[in-house]
């Protein structure tokens, strides 16, 4: 059955899926009933620099802005989001007295300033950096 013709997804009777008709458009978009490639619901299929679901068209496209990567930030020249893994996000923090003795960039434990957590970033990997509020006192 093909993906464009009078069967929509929303008529599949028993298991049939999008998945089964086409492994490019896997999510029935219930609005339309065309298969598609991701809806806002389910953006599943959608990664690397492709990862972020285009409402309108149910295609994966690039990031433009950071808030649509919700645990880090947007490589804009790439559209892709920097990885949400341990070490690529790293924490600071302005504190009053500064910080302990070899801090090690966590939430729990984060680097006193952005320099100092610039000596220590490797430049080959996309970093993400979260600044805590600091404290005012």
């Amino acid at each position: 059955m093909a993906v464009d013709t009078c069967g929509w997804c929303t008529g599949f009777t028993g298991d049939t899926t999008c998945s089964d008709v086409d492994a490019a458009t896997p999510v029935c978009d219930p609005e339309s009933g065309k298969c598609v490639e991701c809806t806002v619901e389910d953006a599943s299929a959608c990664a690397g620099e492709t990862p972020v679901c285009d409402a309108e068209s149910g295609t994966c496209v690039g990031c433009s802005e950071h808030a649509q990567c919700p645990n880090t930030a947007c490589d804009i020249e790439t559209g892709a989001c920097f990885p949400d893994e341990p070490g690529a996000i790293v924490f600071v923090e302005n504190k009053l007295g500064g910080c302990g003795v070899a801090p090690a960039g966590t939430e729990e434990d984060p680097f006193c300033s952005l320099s100092e957590a610039a000596e220590v970033l490797q430049e080959s990997q996309p970093t993400t950096i979260k600044v805590k509020p600091g404290s005012r006192r």
